[in-house]
């Protein structure tokens, strides 16, 4: 969707992106450091790791990846392909997951709950049939260090 609003008003439109890991292009379900790492390299050197900076005209906006799926349909995809702004706020093995309310989906909101999650991953949707089974993926999703082990 932001390549469309992009495209549509390029002078009123940024994008900043939080640190997160990038999905691979050649094994589905893992997870790699963004830039092959290289932001991560870069604030292993500072003593408060949180910071924002620009991307689009600095040397980060010419680092080049062609390992993640945001590379799909590039022929040289940089980080200022990807974003304008990024923001750093530690490193992955200092992310934390969440606790899931196990009453954040019932009986009584099951059929809205599984509808909003259509619109994000129907196929995941279709093959919820029950609360329980819902609340068990959230768990899953919310294990931050468990979903990413491999990035300490």
């Amino acid at each position: 969707m932001g390549n469309i609003v992009y495209n549509r008003i390029p002078d009123r439109v940024f994008n900043i992106v939080l640190h997160f890991p990038w999905a691979s292009i050649e094994q589905p379900g893992i997870y790699d450091y963004p830039i092959r790492g290289a932001v991560d390299r870069v604030m292993t050197h500072f003593g408060d790791k949180r910071v924002g900076f620009d991307v689009k005209g600095s040397p980060f906006g010419e680092l080049r990846d062609d390992t993640s799926w945001y590379t799909i349909g590039y022929d040289t995809f940089t980080l200022g392909t990807f974003c304008d702004g990024y923001v750093f706020q530690k490193p992955f093995s200092e992310y934390e997951g969440c606790t899931v309310d196990p009453l954040f989906v019932t009986d009584e909101n099951f059929e809205e709950a599984l509808a909003l999650a259509s619109r994000v991953n129907p196929d995941l949707a279709k093959r919820i049939k029950e609360p329980k089974q819902f609340i068990d993926i959230l768990r899953l999703e919310a294990d931050i260090q468990g979903r990413f082990s491999e990035l300490k």
